[in-house]
């Protein structure tokens, strides 16, 4: 998956509002909802259910349900959320596809939709990925759309990113337009992203200039650590169109990476930190996820519980 003025950051803080609201408990009762038993003892992601948990009342709701569809390849072809997100009467949701050419194994387009009833708003993301002989990721290539659910579109955003390579080193460089009412605007990034010796993102520095021969000044630092067992998501074909460096306040499932995150910490230029997540995890006896639990250092009351299911293809 969960990552722009009229610029790229306004999108960015739209998702990330439109985000938040999915964090929102509504009145569920406090019954635990009944998750399948895993089975089949295999590696590949079936569902992904997510309980929201509030600490003080001990109250549950399952904010989330994730159903993995494959093709006959053992390629990931979508990601379906069947959940309905209730804050009054609003109801969002997201859905992933993905694309490929031939019998290749890594997708060279997806498309990510996301829906928000109550502001009558829809969101669709459309990324062309490229990649080199070693399977990595050199190119994103992304149209993003928002508009009303009648298909006015009101925004889009257009942006390229191409990522370099180098001994413990990602380094990633960003151009976008955005364009709606007000006009046309323009953002340069760039990223440095530190690896551990597992290949994983430990810290990352992002830099931007709203032109071309403008400065670049510090946007954000980003922080990771990580566990030693393998994440559930590297063997599936989807992974690779996952984020190559840390997006805005980016999270368990939006990241490429080896291993389980167990904490990341985002702060913006002038030190404030935006964004703190803990995660604690139980295995299968393979060493895969069996279940996670989500916590906002921000926000101790409450918590996500996340439970994996897998199955034999």
């Amino acid at each position: 998956m969960s990552i722009r003025t009229s610029s790229l950051f306004i999108v960015i803080v739209l998702m990330i509002n439109l985000s938040s609201c999915q964090k929102e408990v509504r009145n569920a009762g406090t019954t635990d909802p009944v998750i399948p038993v895993n089975i089949a003892d295999s590696n590949y992601l079936s569902e992904i259910y997510a309980i929201l948990v509030d600490a003080t009342t001990n109250q549950l709701d399952t904010v989330n349900h994730e159903i993995y569809f494959y093709d006959n390849s053992k390629r990931v072809i979508a990601i379906i959320d069947s959940s309905s997100y209730n804050t009054g009467n609003s109801e969002i949701y997201s859905n992933s596809y993905f694309f490929y050419n031939g019998s290749d194994t890594l997708p060279y387009m997806s498309k990510f939709i996301t829906l928000d009833r109550d502001r009558d708003r829809d969101d669709t993301l459309i990324q062309y990925h490229f990649y080199n002989s070693a399977s990595k990721k050199i190119k994103d290539s992304s149209n993003d759309f928002i508009g009303t659910q009648s298909n006015s579109v009101y925004s889009k955003v257009r942006e390229v990113t191409v990522y370099t390579y180098l001994p413990g080193k990602i380094c990633a460089a960003g151009y976008s337009t955005s364009i709606d009412i007000s006009g046309t605007d323009s953002l340069y990034t760039k990223d440095t992203a530190l690896l551990d010796g597992n290949n994983n993102v430990i810290s990352s520095k992002k830099y931007t200039r709203p032109w071309v021969n403008s400065n670049f000044g510090l946007w954000d630092v980003s922080s990771f650590s990580y566990d030693n067992h393998p994440d559930p998501f590297i063997r599936l074909s989807s992974s690779k169109a996952f984020l190559v460096v840390p997006g805005v306040e980016t999270l368990y499932l939006e990241m490429f990476q080896n291993n389980n995150i167990t904490e990341v910490r985002q702060v913006n230029a002038s030190g404030l930190e935006y964004n703190h997540e803990k995660y604690s995890y139980t295995f299968k006896p393979d060493g895969y996820l069996s279940q996670m639990i989500e916590r906002d250092v921000t926000n101790p009351d409450s918590y996500r519980k996340l439970s994996f299911i897998y199955k034999a293809l």
